[in-house]
C-alpha cells in the first residue's frame, strides 16, 4: 500500500508540473524553474535533517535521495506554484502582500499535511507540538515558501535563464536556516510544549468558521479560476486517503483535518455560482 501511495504521489506531482507547464507562456522555462525549486527544496530539507535532527523520514519509503524521499522533492514545486496560482487572482496591490499570502497558503497546507503524514508514520518529529508536529515544522514551510515566492516575483527571474535563477538555489536554503535558527533561539526553544488536542481541534474549527465568514463577505471565490481550485483537490484527496488508511482510528485528528474542508467548499460554490450566473 505504501508503495502505491508513493508512486501515486510522484505521478501526481509530475502531472501537476506538466499541467502547469502546458499553460505557461514558455513551458521549457517553467520546467527549468520547477527543477531548480526541486533542487532548492531538497537542499533545504537535507541540510535541516542532517544539521538539526528534529525530524526524519521513515525508512520504509522506497525512493530516497539520501535523507529525503523522491516524492517530497517532486511535490515541492507543485506546492509553490499552486500557492502562486491561487493568490495571483486575488488582485493584491502590493507585491509583498502577494508573497505573504502565498506563504500563508503554503503554511495552511503544512497545517493540514504535517499532522496527517506524521500520524500515518511517513515521517517523525522528535519535538512536541500539534499532533506531534512542532510549530517550527510549520514555520519551515512558511519561511522556505516566503523566500521562494519573493525571488520568483522578481522580474529578473521572469526573463531568459540567467545567473539570477541560481539565487533560488541559495537564498531560500540559507534564508530558511537563518529564520529557523532565529525563531528557535529567540522564542520556540523556550515554549516548545505539547498542545492539548481538544484545544487544537477547537481552534481549527474557529479559524475555519472565521475563514467562511471572510470568504462569504469578500466573495473570494468569484475571483478565483475553476482550474486553480480543481487542481488542488486530487492532492487533498491523497492526504485524506492517508487519514483513512493510517489514522482513521484517531478521531481528534479526523475532526481537525475536516475543519479545512468548509472554506474550500465555499470557494468552489462561489466560483460555480459566479460562472453560472
Amino acid at each position: 500500500m505504501k508503495l502505491f501511495l508513493e508512486l501515486t504521489g510522484i505521478s501526481c506531482g509530475i502531472l501537476y508540473i506538466l499541467g502547469y507547464a502546458a499553460q505557461a507562456p514558455r513551458p521549457a522555462r517553467f520546467l527549468a524553474k520547477a527543477a531548480i525549486l526541486s533542487a532548492s527544496a531538497w537542499m533545504a530539507e537535507e541540510s535541516c535533517i542532517l544539521l538539526y535532527r528534529f525530524y526524519d523520514y521513515h525508512p520504509s519509503w522506497y525512493f530516497f535521495l539520501d535523507q529525503v524521499p523522491l516524492m517530497i522533492i517532486v511535490i515541492w514545486p507543485v506546492i509553490i506554484f499552486s500557492a502562486m496560482d491561487l493568490t495571483s487572482h486575488l488582485r493584491l496591490v502590493h507585491p509583498w502582500k502577494g508573497v505573504f499570502a502565498g506563504a500563508a497558503v503554503v503554511a495552511t497546507d503544512a497545517l493540514f499535511i504535517e499532522p496527517l503524514c506524521a500520524s500515518a508514520g511517513l515521517w517523525n518529529w522528535n519535538l512536541l507540538g500539534l499532533f506531534n508536529v512542532p510549530p517550527i515544522g510549520i514555520l519551515g514551510w512558511f519561511f522556505f515558501a516566503l523566500l521562494c515566492l519573493r525571488l520568483m516575483g522578481d522580474r529578473k527571474l521572469q526573463g531568459p535563464p540567467s545567473f539570477y535563477d541560481l539565487l533560488l538555489l541559495v537564498i531560500p536554503v540559507v534564508g530558511t536556516h537563518f529564520l529557523l535558527l532565529l525563531s528557535w533561539w529567540s522564542t520556540l526553544r523556550w515554549i516548545n510544549l505539547p498542545l492539548p488536542t481538544p484545544a487544537v481541534v477547537g481552534i481549527a474549527w474557529c479559524v475555519s468558521f472565521f475563514m467562511i465568514v471572510s470568504i462569504h463577505k469578500k466573495q473570494t471565490g468569484r475571483r478565483l479560476k475553476k482550474r486553480t481550485l480543481l487542481l488542488r483537490i486530487p492532492a487533498a484527496l491523497f492526504f485524506f486517503a492517508l487519514l483513512i488508511v493510517k489514522a482513521a482510528e484517531f478521531f481528534p485528528l479526523a475532526a481537525y483535518a475536516i475543519a479545512f474542508v468548509p472554506p474550500y467548499v465555499l470557494l468552489m460554490v462561489q466560483q460555480y455560482r459566479h460562472h453560472a450566473a
